[in-house]
């Protein structure tokens, strides 16, 4: 078999593409069905292994017993929880609970299906419940930080405009009151200077009064 059908090929209890095997039973598995393969008390114990390590399913030797020249499995034997043909019967599974081979792996392989059916109809419903929470949960955390950035980048404008508006209310009072100051300072400046003027007149008429004097 080709390493592509191997990847391609669906697996036995869903229309999942394979990804594991099992090697004591042959079924081709998903990710999903392997995980109940594990799970099932019936194949719990069965050896799986990713599809690339996968051991062809046991040839009509293997399926026949070591024991006794060759004869075909015909009974699963519950208590040793392994195969046993007609000679075991009476031999080393003699007195054991013993069932039809095929109709044992038949009803494993229907649990299996049962299980699988089950998960598509209730486990997946509720993972896809919980992935829609899920992803309602992040639309409202993005729509939370969106409104949160927005709210801050008002807040950084309203106080960038507060202190505008004291710094110009700052600006325009000092410079009103530095204008005042200039406006008390020329009028002074501009009466001294008339003063000035004034005490010059005056010497200059006391000096002409003097001079009539002599």
């Amino acid at each position: 078999m080709s390493d592509v059908y191997q990847w391609t090929k669906p697996c036995d209890f869903c229309s999942n593409v394979t990804e594991f095997h099992c090697n004591t039973c042959g079924d081709a598995l998903c990710g999903t069905c392997s995980v109940i393969h594990r799970k099932s008390k019936a194949t719990r114990h069965h050896v799986i292994v990713h599809s690339a390590e996968k051991i062809d399913p046991p040839s009509d030797k293997q399926m026949t017993c070591e024991l006794h020249n060759g004869t075909r499995h015909q009974f699963w034997c519950e208590p040793c929880q392994e195969p046993a043909c007609a000679h075991c019967v009476t031999s080393s599974h003699r007195g054991h609970q013993l069932n039809d081979i095929t109709e044992v792996m038949k009803i494993r392989k229907d649990a299996i299906n049962s299980e699988v059916n089950k998960i598509q109809q209730e486990d997946l419903e509720e993972w896809k419940s919980m992935l829609s929470k899920a992803k309602d949960m992040t639309r409202t955390y993005d729509e939370a930080m969106d409104s949160i950035d927005k709210s801050l980048l008002q807040q950084a404008d309203d106080i960038h405009n507060v202190v505008d508006n004291v710094v110009d209310k700052r600006r325009t009072t000092l410079q009103r009151i530095l204008r005042d100051a200039k406006n008390v300072l020329i009028h002074q400046e501009q009466t001294l200077e008339d003063g000035v003027k004034q005490v010059q007149l005056i010497l200059l008429t006391v000096y002409k009064c003097t001079n009539l004097l002599s």
